[in-house]
């Protein structure tokens, strides 16, 4: 069996994270639908939205907590060294 414990670092998924995707297809589709009467397709291409106009990054991840530079000796600091131990699980 091997010994490698997981890395203590901590990605919280924000509100956005499950709807992303819908929701840059939903803008893509309008805009396409939109554009399919044209007769420039060059232009055309060029005015379908880039997905990080649609949906803000700030809005895909809340925050990342990051552990490894936490103590590993319990006395220094209790409760940092207790989140350190509960991300690092095998």
């Amino acid at each position: 069996m091997s010994r490698s414990v997981k890395k203590p670092v901590y990605n919280d998924s924000g509100w956005m994270k499950r709807g992303y995707w819908k929701a840059v297809r939903t803008a893509t589709k309008t805009r396409v639908r939109g554009l399919l009467l044209t007769d420039d397709l060059d232009e055309a291409v060029q005015q379908i939205p880039d997905p990080r106009t649609v949906v803000n990054d700030w809005d895909y991840r809340d925050y990342t907590i990051d552990a490894r530079k936490y103590p590993d000796i319990p006395d220094i600091d209790k409760d940092r060294y207790e989140i350190k131990r509960k991300l690092s699980r095998k």
